[in-house]
């Protein structure tokens, strides 16, 4: 069993984990996912590591959706457009 951490930009609300985990859930030889919203960030647990979703593959699965997948924690400070969707949605 592999397992991967990568972090996810564009995630808002808990649909989005919902959303995200299920559709991750779904590609052939993932054992487990678990997406959290509070720190942004997907883990993988795959069969092999061939099985392995890279970035790249996540970042083409979700092109159209509004995430986009990096290897590496983003510096949440310098995202304000994550706040405005956020009040946004909360108004």
């Amino acid at each position: 069993m592999i397992r991967k951490t990568y972090y996810i930009e564009g995630m808002h609300c808990i649909g989005c984990e919902t959303f995200i985990e299920r559709s991750v859930r779904k590609l052939k030889g993932i054992n487990d996912v678990k997406v959290t919203l509070a720190s942004s960030s997907i883990l993988i647990v795959a069969v092999s590591q061939q099985r392995m979703p890279s970035v790249d593959d996540l970042n083409q699965i979700f092109k159209n959706n509004g995430y986009s997948f990096t290897k590496f924690q983003q510096n949440q400070a310098l995202q304000p457009k994550k706040y405005v969707v956020a009040i946004g949605i909360f108004f």
